[in-house]
């Protein structure tokens, strides 16, 4: 074991082996760690956060590694297959490239937008967590059936993801009820509240923006994955396989795609309105008004700056239901005598839309550009450490002779563990903030367990690998004690170039 880390962080390795491997592991582990944390830092300590954030940081994390593609030549794809497109040579490969770029611009947004909609957190997080886990399960077995995938999926694998989505899932169990449960009635009633499930949080089932969202997520992940494999699995004996080429054309196609519906996006949203809001004069409370009037009145003024503001941006719903309350707010105003329970209701009347308004994404994505914070600069080079992570996480899900479920899982539990992490670090150093919760730690226990059972499967595979001379293992590798070593190292290698 000694060895094996010593070669992982000391040397240049092979590409497809277990040192590589790990090398990518621990470069995406460190990365995700500062992406997590800078995110909470950001808001509780400079002051941006949210939807803001999310655009400022997503920009700069786009451009880096876009412009790290375009400046090593990675764009110039090998191949050894074209076809002719409108009288242009193209690789072939590029027809499921480009559009593996296309899902991954649909990704990226929806991502974000997933906490926008009335979704609870936690929820939309399992389902971005254990998906990838469950689609890169599935896409194995579709294209076992499909003759695509030669590989056995070993059962260590699919023991691993059993186990990785029961650690994901741990989130939804009432870990702090169960815990009040046995402080009031004893360890026998904790069960049964571990169990106690908030049907709240399964609401946006209902919710046709959320679920269309959430389709597209997954829809466009399944479809990613699968061309990912299966340029994988599809590279004959000795043909090219250009990770590199891959990552830099669909990393292109996806910013380009970002940048072009961003702009088009932004310019929709913010088109004048068809029938411009024309205030009124409302009436103003008095200084010496009484707390409720001095409310309603600012509400009223709140709403209208932003129907004036930001017409285009409420529904016609929002807006009938806005100019009513408007109407009534400024009766009440003007009334010499008003309950202080109807005004205080008039003012949460008020709230209601323009809550439902600031909350979209529509006015968060443009609000992010028009009221753009003085340190944007700094926000969008927060991206830095995601962008160079995403290198490392395409590196993995096309990692090479390694099934989609064994790749699947190292991106997940990588990534999941680096966000406990990330968690503990930002309750070290920024004040405030929680520690992980009892479901983190148990979950990070399984997480281990988890990776138990993908290292008994690696080791399979890498054994696997070298005999068939399909990677060229390590100088006195330890993973893997293949029979006439140095011979089928050099046979490897002779293979490979």
């Amino acid at each position: 074991m000694i060895k094996t880390l010593v070669t992982v962080f000391t040397h240049k390795t092979h590409e497809g082996t277990t040192e590589r491997l790990l090398q990518l592991s621990f470069g995406y582990f460190g990365l995700y760690v500062i992406t997590g944390f800078l995110a909470k830092y950001f808001d509780k300590v400079i002051g941006i956060g949210g939807t803001t954030y999310t655009v400022f940081n997503t920009m700069g994390s786009m451009l880096i590694p876009t412009g790290i593609v375009l400046l090593l030549g990675w764009y110039k794809f090998k191949s050894t297959n074209y076809i002719k497109v409108l009288g242009i040579s193209m690789p072939k490969e590029f027809l499921y490239i480009v559009p593996s770029g296309l899902c991954t611009a649909v990704v990226i947004p929806t991502t974000t937008l997933m906490y926008t909609l009335p979704i609870s957190v936690m929820v939309a997080m399992i389902i971005m967590r254990a998906s990838i886990i469950v689609i890169s399960r599935i896409i194995d077995e579709v294209q076992i059936r499909q003759g695509i995938l030669t590989k056995k999926v070993y059962w260590e694998e699919n023991i691993a993801v059993i186990i990785a989505i029961t650690a994901v899932a741990l989130q939804m169990l009432n870990f702090k009820g169960a815990a009040a449960a046995a402080q009031a009635s004893g360890a026998g009633a904790a069960l049964s509240a571990l169990f106690v499930i908030d049907k709240a949080n399964f609401d946006f089932i209902g919710n046709a923006a959320a679920m269309t969202i959430l389709t597209f997520y997954l829809v466009s992940y399944t479809i990613r994955i699968y061309i990912m494999n299966y340029y994988k699995n599809t590279r004959p004996k000795g043909a090219i396989y250009d990770t590199k080429g891959f990552f830099a054309i669909e990393q292109v196609t996806s910013f380009t795609a970002l940048v072009l519906s961003g702009f088009i996006f932004f310019h929709v949203v913010n088109k004048p309105a068809e029938l411009p809001f024309l205030p009124v004069a409302a009436p103003a409370a008095a200084a010496t008004a009484t707390a409720e009037k001095q409310a309603l009145s600012a509400s009223m003024q709140k709403a209208q700056d932003l129907l004036v503001s930001d017409t285009s941006k409420f529904t016609p719903a929002e807006r009938a239901e806005t100019e009513e309350a408007l109407a009534a707010a400024s009766a009440l105003l003007a009334a010499k005598k008003a309950k202080a329970e109807d005004l205080t209701a008039a003012a949460a009347a008020l709230n209601k839309p323009v809550k439902e308004v600031t909350r979209s994404f529509k006015f968060q994505f443009s609000n992010a550009f028009k009221g753009a914070p003085d340190r944007w600069k700094l926000a969008m080079f927060s991206g830095l450490p995601f962008g160079i992570a995403a290198f490392f996480s395409v590196f993995l899900f096309m990692f090479k002779g390694r099934t989609a479920t064994f790749a699947g899982l190292v991106n997940r539990l990588t990534s999941l563990i680096a966000g406990t992490v990330a968690t503990l670090f930002v309750f070290w150093f920024i004040p405030g903030q929680k520690i992980p919760k009892t479901e983190d730690w148990v979950g990070l226990v399984l997480m281990f367990i988890a990776i138990y059972f993908i290292g008994r499967s690696e080791k399979k595979r890498a054994c696997e690998l070298a005999r068939a001379h399909e990677v060229e293992p390590e100088k006195d590798t330890e993973v893997c004690a293949v029979e006439g070593g140095p011979e089928v190292a050099k046979a490897a290698a002779k293979e490979q170039k």
